[in-house]
């Protein structure tokens, strides 16, 4: 609903009323009684405040029924992710989700928590429990041609004899290990392709692949490590389905998955991989000025055969690293705050986006649990979170309240002293003199008009301090930072941190919802219950993603080439997007939110059929 302005109330008024009176034209407010003008602009400010509270009372309900159907965290905000590229400095390191990465952002000078030259800290942490190792690759080598790589540069260096037959199929990986490493187990690639119109059958081709290791067959599988996430317990996992962080670090490690491939654990020893000949039989046809290649000796040299052959162009936009992980745009937050017996309320201050609850526990390391967990049912050791006021169906929180109740005190207090009762009035005086200085120490204290999270819970001890933990993030802020930026480390001082870096753009920080993609996401959840099965429901999750750039969207029916071994043909459904020229999303945040469409189809999906989603922009 646009609010129109009071002026337009006004001369609407004014055009009525002429027609009312008689008058064939238009007239000129002046032309009436001067009362009748106040009259009506008096009118016409009521009911443009009545407009602004109906807006915002609509407003208010869609958000109190999105609080009710959903987790209310997961809709307000979502933190950016990226994929960086960190060495360690031991032969060894197992990531934790207590790594600080930092990365400097020149920012508005409005902006909170900035140097006085606009410069704002923007916190990652890993995502995922990966193992990384002090290693590099050194080589690539497949069909022709010889790669010699540095980070990630690749140079062309050598190539075979054009007589001879190349093999297009397998992809030799050379990696140099620490010489302190012994076992390699859950040791990762992470393939990027530069070309991404045909990205998802490249995956595919890789995820099907055979793997040597120095002739040795190894097996590796898709995603990431299983890091410690195999030492949770049963409780533990079961805690962590309804832990807000651990459900965005999930859809994130989902995200990213197809593009790693991590050895299995088997107890691979690199004394029992060690090369039978100094020189690998592949390289053999590979010269340089007449001479054989030279390769470092210690080079451990990966295999990977694919079932169908890559086209040389497609292996020069081929690019590979180790040492890459999966990172999310948040930062952890520590505080100490003393409680008494009975009910407290820690409030979780920050300038930042709140985001969840990592951990509460108090001087006697009891775990406090949040209410409604499994495993929460001793009510003494529990806390509720809360966040945005007392979950009334208004937006006054207790400091509007109060500032309205003072306004309330002194229009009326002239009404009760007419009542000419002393008794009243001297009550009223104290109270205002109350008020006054009520609002004197809010002033002071300056505080916030939207309130922070704050957690609400027992205690039976006289005294106490409780510690927690949470995370914070900086929502779209984090968004648009490019691929080879450098981070600086704050806590995790394994890395080398001449060399962290980001592989690949961040995307997905997202803000506060507007009141439309609040309605949308209602309505889509209203109308599919969570699961996709009518051409509608498409629709409707289409419109939740991409929002209000969206114009038109079709479903049809579709065929594509399969490229799984032994498949041609195969039938699909084609999804197609038409966005309008205003779209104010980055290439790189385009092509997330299609990724994303594509795989909430494949999760709420009720159809056996694959998706294939297309988007077009149109002026």
């Amino acid at each position: 609903m646009s609010i129109e302005s009071v002026d337009t109330i006004k001369r609407r008024m004014i055009r009525n009323a002429s027609k009312i009176w008689g008058y064939h034209d238009i007239q000129d407010l002046n032309s009436f009684d001067p009362v009748l003008g106040l009259l009506m602009g008096a009118l016409a400010e009521e009911l443009y405040a009545i407009s602004n509270k109906i807006e915002n009372t609509e407003g208010r309900i869609v958000e109190k029924l999105l609080e009710i159907l959903f987790s209310g965290s997961s809709l307000i905000h979502f933190p950016a992710h990226a994929i960086v590229y960190a060495k360690p400095l031991q032969p060894k390191l197992n990531l934790a989700d207590d790594f600080q990465l930092y990365y400097t952002k020149q920012t508005a000078l409005s902006e909170p928590k900035k140097d006085d030259n606009g410069k704002k800290e923007i916190y990652f942490t890993p995502s995922a429990n990966c193992t990384l190792y002090n290693s590099e690759i050194k080589y690539m080598v497949a069909g022709r041609s010889f790669f010699e790589i540095d980070g990630s540069f690749k140079e062309l260096t050598a190539e075979t004899d054009r007589s001879s037959m190349p093999d297009y199929t397998k992809i030799h990986i050379g990696v140099k290990f620490d010489s302190l490493t012994d076992n390699i187990d859950g040791f990762s690639l992470f393939l990027q392709f530069k070309n991404t119109t045909d990205e998802e059958r490249y995956y595919q081709l890789i995820h099907s692949a055979k793997w040597k290791i120095n002739g040795v067959e190894v097996v590796f599988n898709n995603g990431f490590g299983s890091g410690n996430n195999s030492q949770l317990t049963l409780f533990e996992q079961i805690r962590n389905e309804n832990n807000i962080s651990s459900k965005t670090c999930n859809y994130i490690n989902n995200y990213y998955s197809a593009k790693f491939m991590t050895l299995k654990h088997g107890s691979y020893l690199l004394s029992q991989l060690k090369p039978e000949n100094a020189v690998p039989g592949f390289l053999s046809s590979f010269t340089v000025a007449g001479k054989p290649v030279k390769t470092d000796p210690e080079t451990l040299w990966i295999e990977m055969e694919l079932s169908q052959p890559l086209t040389p162009e497609e292996i020069n936009e081929m690019v590979i690293y180790t040492n890459c992980f999966p990172v999310v745009n948040r930062q952890l937050v520590e505080y100490t705050y003393p409680v008494v017996k009975g009910t407290n309320i820690i409030p979780l201050s920050t300038d930042e986006l709140f985001l969840d609850v990592k951990s509460v526990t108090d001087s006697n390391n009891h775990i406090f649990l949040h209410k409604g967990t499994p495993g929460s049912d001793n009510e003494k050791y529990t806390y509720v979170l809360r966040q945005g006021g007392t979950a009334r169906f208004n937006k006054r929180d207790a400091k509007e309240t109060i500032q309205n109740l003072i306004s309330l005190i002194r229009d009326e207090a002239a009404a009760f002293q007419i009542n000419g009762t002393d008794l009243l009035s001297s009550e009223l005086k104290q109270l205002d003199q109350i008020i006054s200085r009520l609002k004197q120490r809010i002033d002071i204290s300056n505080v916030a008009s939207n309130l922070d999270a704050y957690l609400v819970l027992e205690s039976e001890a006289s005294y106490d301090k409780i510690f927690v933990e949470y995370w914070t993030m900086s929502g779209e802020l984090a968004n648009n930072i490019r691929p080879g930026s450098k981070l600086n480390v704050r806590r995790g001082a394994d890395f080398n941190d001449k060399n962290v870096v980001f592989i690949t753009q961040t995307v997905g920080g997202k803000h506060i919802m507007l009141k439309e993609e609040k309605i949308n996401t209602l309505r889509s959840s209203l109308l599919s219950q969570g699961r996709v099965v009518t051409v509608e429901d498409v629709k409707a999750l289409s419109i939740v993603i991409f929002g209000s750039f969206v114009k038109n969207v079709e479903v049809e029916k579709g065929v594509f080439l399969d490229p799984s071994v032994g498949k041609g043909m195969s039938r699909c459904l084609d999804v197609f997007i038409t966005l309008n020229g205003k779209i104010e999303l980055s290439e790189p945040e385009l092509k997330h939110r299609t990724e994303d469409l594509k795989r909430q189809l494949i999760q709420k999906s009720t159809n056996i059929l694959p998706y294939r989603v297309f988007v077009k922009i149109i002026d």
